[in-house]
C-alpha cells in the first residue's frame, strides 16, 4: 500500500496528490573518484578538471521537478602546496543547475582551506578531508549536474588527492517543497 499523507490509501504503487514538503523524492548517488586531478594556480573558482580537461568530479540528478529543490553534498580530499611562502590555500565550492552548468551554487571560499606557518618563510603543504554541503532552491526543471569547484588562495597549488580509501564522493537528493 502506497499513498500520501491526508489522503486515502492507494493499493496501487506510485504517489496520489502531491509530496508532503520536505520529503526526499530521490536520492542519486555520484560515481566515486579516486584519482588525482589537475593541479590550479587560479584565484578563480571553476570545475575540478583532469590532465585531460574533462570534469570527472561531478554527479548528475534527472526528473527534478519544478517546485523541488536539490541538496548537494560533496566530500574530497583536498591538497594545497606553496613552494615559496608560509601560506598555503585552497577554497572550494559546488558548480552546476542545468546540464553541464556553470552557476556558483555554493563557494566556501579561502577559508575553506587554509594555514600559514608563521616564521617558515619556506615551503608549505595541507591536506585535509572537505565536506560541502549545500541547496540548491532554484534547479532547473529535468536535469542538473552538480561539479565540484577550486581555487588557489596566497599564490599556492591546488588540486584534488585522491586515493581508494577517501574518494570524492557526491550525494545528491531532491526535495520536494
Amino acid at each position: 500500500m502506497s499513498g500520501i499523507v491526508g489522503q486515502s490509501p492507494d493499493m496501487r504503487s506510485g504517489v496520489v496528490g502531491a509530496w508532503p514538503v520536505g520529503h526526499v523524492i530521490k536520492t542519486v548517488y555520484g560515481t566515486p573518484q579516486s584519482g588525482n586531478s589537475a593541479a590550479t594556480t587560479s584565484a578563480t573558482l571553476s570545475k575540478v578538471l583532469d590532465g585531460s580537461g574533462s570534469a570527472l568530479w561531478t554527479a548528475q540528478i534527472t526528473s527534478v521537478a519544478a517546485s523541488s529543490h536539490v541538496l548537494i553534498i560533496m566530500t574530497v580530499q583536498s591538497y594545497a602546496y606553496n613552494a615559496t611562502d608560509d601560506e598555503v590555500g585552497s577554497g572550494w565550492g559546488i558548480m552546476g543547475r542545468g546540464t553541464g552548468g556553470s552557476t556558483v551554487i555554493r563557494n566556501a571560499g579561502g577559508s575553506s582551506n587554509y594555514v600559514q606557518n608563521v616564521g617558515v618563510e619556506e615551503s608549505t603543504a595541507l591536506y585535509n578531508q572537505i565536506t560541502l554541503t549545500a541547496m540548491d532552491t532554484a534547479p532547473d526543471t529535468g536535469t542538473n549536474d552538480y561539479y565540484l569547484a577550486y581555487n588557489s588562495q596566497s599564490g599556492s597549488t591546488a588540486y584534488v588527492s585522491g586515493n581508494a580509501v577517501s574518494p570524492f564522493t557526491c550525494t545528491l537528493m531532491e526535495i520536494a517543497q
